[in-house]
């Protein structure tokens, strides 16, 4: 009986106990945090699902949108870890909606979030039910903690959007355990190094906007005047609009490097986010350059806002405007400075006293070579040195003068008679470089249009090919930026010449090509299309970039090009310019000059005479192809490993003695799959057993693993010392493909 008694006296403890235990204090902390997603299509930002608005209509402009691609992902980065006990996500009504089944929701410390805690899994009838979707996130009776939310469509090729994002968390800090990896607390601040005596060149120009409040012309943002009261009369403000927008004339392209907005603060300053800032020749604004992101939340109470376009680098362009994006909104500018090289870049022309050419244009980017006066010889009056004509010779040395390569171009530029001009030191800067491409059909690798062969015949082995599929696109990395002139295409001949109509060719630093100027695009029209297009990037006025991109925008359509030569002159990087000291500011592009992990001087690579295996062998693809000095990235040029697709693939090698490694550098494919480095770990120790040694830096993680070059730091500055050095794919089934692994020691050991 007294035990009886006992037990229901627990019982009773535990009731009210239960019943008196305090709720957790929850509330949304998504809103505003920093978000990003695989990629972007028809201006959807990751941001639009923490924005507050969960309006499910796409054309209402607060939905996500990825680009059709495989695994397409979303993450939120909380700042801080917290106990996530729930996610809601809103999803689209107007089309689409079962493109949410089977997408995995993770929470976790792991910034790799394909090593977090599954929170849960929509299910296709959870799409079907509603259109909002509730997920309970717990792992052992208790709230998942994490910093990462993230929301991936795995295992198939299709689009991601999402109207609003939800997380459900204490509304307070929570500690963690030190022992638990987790991510950065908050981005590094970035840092920036631009040169000195830069200028506002804007003050003053004419400029015009989308609308006009009454008293607030356009001209207020660039009248000298900083005041940032709306009251006293210099703002420009436009009405209450989708997408606004405000536009300078510079008269002559300038070196931009940043852009400084200084934003209204007597009310309404918050109306400033997702402002983007766009810098270019063309007067429609969406064919130039991005400069910098989009004004970020955190920033936009600020009365003063630097938007830096490329971290140290200049966007060139006559044109600068400023527009808010995907929203409908009032924007007000209370001044506008664009900072750049106090003188004007300057346009190739024809060169004074040469006749240039008339309305017979010489063949498009042949070189015609005009004469100069022999020795002692004199003009009779009225006669001119006109271009040589290989038919019938005539006095003088025929030479190469400045600015004799042509280009046709419509309409008219700088130039004469409908010709554009290049300078006479431009040159193919593409040949060889590292190319890619959305996919590869029938051997059409990216690499074939810059092997130099211009054979329009598919058969010729030298034109790439994509797949059918929406928005093909190429893209080529020329390793440093350059000026670029012009583009000249070798288009297919042999058929389908017409499958290149409507191509757009884009100019710029940023590998999401889509933020980068608009060079040219090809002709739609239903004339057939010729061999070689040439395509002029500003008419004597060069575009800087580092990337080059061709793309079938909007279209369903196989790509494919068999040359694609880059026309464009290298960059003085110190010419006249001095650089000044880093200034640090609080907006601009996650870039940072410094190197976050110092190290020694005179490190060597010891890999080299090492005799690696690995878990197995496909292709003929052996271990030590990742030891024979060759860093070709492209699998068919024989220098690249390959192993089966197998669970957890691995390669190793022997180093014959402890070393201090401080870094590994990976050379990763490129012509297909890079993503299979992804959940690589790099283990340096004295075990034979690899997996017994210590990890070298980071999990290679989903975006490192798509360079060609990932150098894993192994301990920050720190050496790991060891004999043995394996590279293992993580948690997976994969194939492991190496094209070159590099070890990093001070020096030889005798």
């Amino acid at each position: 009986m007294m035990k009886l008694l006992l037990k229901w006296i627990i019982v009773l403890v535990c009731i009210v106990r239960t019943t008196n235990a305090e709720e957790p204090e929850t509330a949304n902390v998504a809103l505003g945090k920093p978000v990003e997603q695989s990629s972007t299509d028809w201006h959807a930002l990751p941001s639009n699902a923490v924005d507050g608005d969960d309006d499910p209509e796409f054309c209402h402009g607060s939905c996500t949108l990825t680009q059709v691609e495989f695994d397409p992902w979303w993450m939120l980065n909380l700042v801080k870890p917290r106990n996530v006990y729930s996610i809601t996500i809103k999803n689209r009504i107007d089309c689409c909606e079962m493109r949410l089944a089977g997408a995995e929701v993770r929470v976790g410390n792991h910034e790799t979030f394909a090593d977090n805690a599954l929170c849960g899994v929509i299910s296709s009838q959870m799409v079907r039910d509603s259109d909002t979707i509730s997920l309970q996130c717990e792992e052992n009776d208790r709230p998942i903690s994490g910093q990462f939310v993230s929301v991936q469509l795995k295992g198939k090729r299709e689009a991601l959007s999402l109207c609003e994002v939800q997380v459900l968390a204490d509304e307070f800090d929570i500690s963690i355990d030190v022992t638990e990896p987790v991510g950065p607390v908050q981005p590094p601040t970035p840092v920036c190094i631009i040169p000195d005596g830069l200028v506002n060149v804007a003050k003053g120009k004419f400029s015009s906007q989308s609308s006009r409040s009454v008293g607030s012309g356009s001209s207020n943002a660039i009248d000298g005047n900083k005041n940032s009261d709306y009251n006293e009369g210099s703002c420009a403000q436009t009405k209450r609009e989708y997408e606004p927008w405000w536009k300078v004339d510079l008269d002559d392209p300038y070196d931009v490097y940043q852009v400084t907005i200084t934003n209204r603060q007597d009310c309404c300053a918050s109306a400033i986010l997702n402002a983007e800032v766009r810098v270019g020749n063309s007067k429609d604004m969406y064919e130039n350059a991005v400069c910098g992101g989009l004004v970020p939340r955190d920033v936009v109470e600020q009365e003063t806002i630097t938007v830096i376009c490329a971290c140290g680098k200049p966007l060139t362009g006559r044109y600068v405007t400023i527009q808010l994006v995907a929203t409908g909104e009032v924007l007000t500018l209370c001044e506008v400075e664009v900072i750049g090289n106090p003188e004007p870049v300057v346009v190739v022309t024809a060169p004074p006293g040469i006749p240039g050419p008339g309305p017979s244009v010489p063949i498009p980017g042949t070189i015609p070579q005009y004469r100069t006066l022999a020795p002692g010889q004199t003009l009779a009056p009225g006669q001119t040195l006109g271009p040589v004509d290989p038919e019938q010779p005539g006095p003088g040395v025929p030479i190469p003068i400045p600015g004799q390569t042509v280009i046709p171009v419509d309409p008219p530029g700088p130039g004469v008679s409908g010709v554009c001009y290049m300078p006479p030191d431009v040159r193919d800067t593409a040949i060889g470089q590292t190319a890619y491409q959305s996919s590869v059909k029938a051997g059409g690798v990216a690499t074939r249009a810059v092997d130099g062969d211009r054979n329009s015949d598919y058969a010729g082995a030298s034109c790439t090919q994509t797949t059918r599929e929406k928005s093909p696109w190429w893209k080529v990395d020329l390793g440093l930026p350059h000026y670029i002139y012009a583009i000249r295409i070798t288009n297919r001949k042999d058929c389908c010449d017409f499958r290149l109509k409507g191509a757009e060719v884009r100019v710029g630093d940023r590998e999401d090509f889509t933020q980068n100027a608009i060079c040219g695009r090809v002709s739609d029209d239903t004339a057939p299309l010729d061999e070689t297009i040439w395509l002029s990037c500003g008419c004597g006025v060069p575009l800087r970039g580092r990337f080059v991109s061709v793309q079938i925008v909007n279209e369903t359509q196989i790509l494919s090009l068999c040359e694609v030569e880059v026309w464009s002159r290298d960059i003085d990087e110190v010419s006249t310019i001095d650089w000044g000291t880093a200034a640090t500011f609080t907006f601009g592009p996650p870039i940072t000059t410094n190197e976050p992990c110092p190290l020694p001087a005179g490190l060597i690579n010891v890999a080299s005479e090492t005799n690696p295996t690995q878990s197995s062998v496909k292709k003929g693809g052996t271990a030590d192809l990742a030891v024979d000095g060759n860093k070709n990235s492209v699998y068919a040029a024989g220098s690249c490993t390959h192993t089966q697709r197998e669970e957890r693939p691995w390669w190793k090698t022997d180093l014959g003695q402890s070393r201090d490694v401080y870094m590994v550098t990976i050379t990763n494919r490129q012509d297909c799959c890079p993503f299979r480095l992804r959940n690589a770990e790099v283990r340096i120790g004295d075990n034979e057993d690899f997996k017994k040694n210590a990890l070298c830096g980071k999990r290679i993680t989903g975006r490192t693993s798509l360079q060609e070059t990932v150098n894993v730091i192994c301990d920050c500055g720190e050496p790991v010392r060891g004999r043995y050095v394996s590279i293992q794919v993580e948690d997976k089934t994969s194939v492991l493909t190496l094209c070159e692994v590099e070890i990093w020691t001070l020096e030889e050991f005798e």
